[in-house]
Order: structure tokens, then sequence, then C-alpha cells
């Protein structure tokens, strides 16, 4: 196991011998049995780290997304990084069927809640420009509605992936995200324009869509 040890090395292991699992072959496909072998972790000790195999893919899925945002941050800094990492997303989802039927299974599996998801409230007030104030007030609702939004995309989108494209989906979504947090016409196409001039700087062809 090389540089694996117990405790969280161990945890990490499982982690990755699930992340490559879940993509290659797919979640439902993934047994304990499946993990075990080839971790090299017996069942017990997956269990201890994990009760229930759901509970390694939201821990996935979420590292997944902090991941594209970290990506975004590389390529545009602090500002709008949040927003951007959508683009990111939706690229990905689009483009690979691996990745598109994990976050499926991950959207649909209840994986994704208002504690979870965007614990840094103060990133995303920053990200966004909408006061941390209104978002303390109003962010489980207009939370809600947008993951709702999503997930009814995401099986739009996973229908018939060549009928849509990465941006506009994004645009879209921060459009009426945006609405959905009443800021004014004339400050949602000003944030739609630096949203894009972003996408100007992220190499899309060169990302890697897996997990």
């Amino acid at each position: 196991m090389g540089s694996y040890k117990n405790g969280d090395g161990t945890r990490s292991l499982i982690l990755d011998t699930c992340r490559s699992l879940f993509y290659e072959i797919g979640y439902e496909e993934t047994t304990f049995d499946i993990i075990s072998a080839q971790s090299g972790v017996n069942r017990g000790l997956i269990h201890y780290h994990f009760k229930k195999k759901s509970e390694i893919r939201k821990e996935i899925a979420i590292q997944s997304i902090k991941n594209d945002r970290i990506l975004a941050r590389k390529y545009i800094g602090n500002y709008g990084s949040l927003p951007a990492c959508e683009y990111i997303f939706w690229y990905k989802f689009i483009k690979d069927e691996h990745y598109r039927n994990f976050f499926i299974s991950s959207f649909f599996g209840g994986d994704w809640d208002t504690e979870s998801d965007f614990k840094d409230l103060d990133d995303l007030a920053f990200s966004t420009g909408i006061g941390l104030d209104y978002i303390n007030q109003h962010f489980h609702l207009e939370y809600t509605l947008v993951e709702s939004m999503n997930s009814v995309l995401c099986t739009m989108v996973n229908r018939d992936p060549d009928r849509y494209r990465f941006d506009e989906l994004t645009e879209k979504i921060y459009y009426i995200t945006c609405k959905l947090f009443e800021l004014p016409e004339e400050e949602i196409q000003r944030k739609l324009t630096m949203l894009r001039q972003c996408k100007a700087t992220i190499p899309f062809e060169e990302l890697k869509t897996t997990l």
C-alpha cells in the first residue's frame, strides 16, 4: 500500500479506490467486495470508515466540486470562482458519460443539502457579490430552488447531452440564481459579462473529466 497507513491513510486509500471505480464501472456496479479487492482493505475496516457506500459517494462528489472551484481560482482568482466553476462542471458533465452518470447518481441519491455544499457563505457572498446578511437570511430557500433546478437540468441533459452547450447552461443558471436573490437586471448583466470574460481564461480542452 506504499504510503497508506491506518487511520487517515486507509480512509484516503478507500476514497481513491472508489473514485476510480465509481468513474470507470459505475456507482451501482461497485460493491464492497470489489472495493476491498481493489484497495486491499478488508470489508470490516471499510465499514469502520464508511457505514454506507453512499457516504463514500457523497464525500467524493463534494471533493470533486471543491476541486473544480480550486481549478477555477487558478485561472481567474477568487472573484467569480464560484459561478465560474459551474462552467467547469457543466463542461465535464456534457462531455463525459462516466462523469455524468456519477453525478446523476449523486444528485438523486440525496448527497446534496444546505449543510454539505457551500459551507463557506463568505465565499458565496464574495463570488456572487450578494450581501452576506441577505444570504444568511434567505439562503436555504434560494439554495433549495437552485439545487432543484440543477437536478432537473441534469436529467434533461443526460437524455440528450449533444443538444446542450455548457456555457449557455452555466449562464442561464447564474442568471436565474441572481434573479432569485433579487439582484437588479443591470447588475446581473454586468456580472454575466464578467463571467463570460472568466470563461475565456479557462483552457477547457485541457481539463481532465475524471472525478
